[in-house]
């Protein structure tokens, strides 16, 4: 195995344990440098070698396309994480409530318009129950009347 495969399988060697969380030599956290130093080379070691330094983009990010994201290693990670997703559901919880607000207001403005349309319904019901009263009582009235005629009532 020549020397350039060597480092490189140390790189790979070195990320596979930042990944997994059980580093060596460094705080684990997911860093070009801490792999570097996992491995045992310089950080100009490191960048000569694409592909392991977009193997490491692909574990610390997720592969792009693939909807599960890398899993946070170190503790920093998983707090990065979590406020991310505190962020995201404020955020979330903040466009809700508007939604919420503008339903709320829009019926609010039903709910006025159709108390009002009730209150015309009603001074329309109570003018014709006047209406009719007053006709029932001529109907009576000319009921009443000799002979059974029912003559024009003024």
């Amino acid at each position: 195995m020549n020397k350039a495969a060597k480092t490189e399988r140390e790189l790979l060697d070195a990320l596979d344990r930042l990944v997994s969380g059980s580093p060596t030599c460094t705080d684990g956290a997911l860093t070009q440098e801490n792999l570097a130093k996992e491995a045992g080379v310089s950080r100009a070691t490191l960048n000569r070698y694409p592909d392991v330094v977009e193997e490491f983009r692909r574990s610390k990010h997720g592969v792009p396309g693939d909807d599960a994201a890398a899993i946070p290693v170190t503790l920093q990670d998983k707090n990065r994480t979590l406020h991310e997703e505190v962020s995201l559901l404020k955020r979330q919880a903040a466009l809700d409530k508007k939604e919420f607000d503008r339903i709320l207001g829009a019926a609010r403005d039903e709910i006025y318009v159709l108390s009002e349309a009730l209150k015309e319904r009603d001074k329309t019901i109570k003018a014709k129950d006047k209406t009719i009263a007053e006709l029932n009582r001529r109907i009576s009235e000319a009921a009443a009347l000799p002979n059974g005629r029912l003559n024009a009532v003024k």
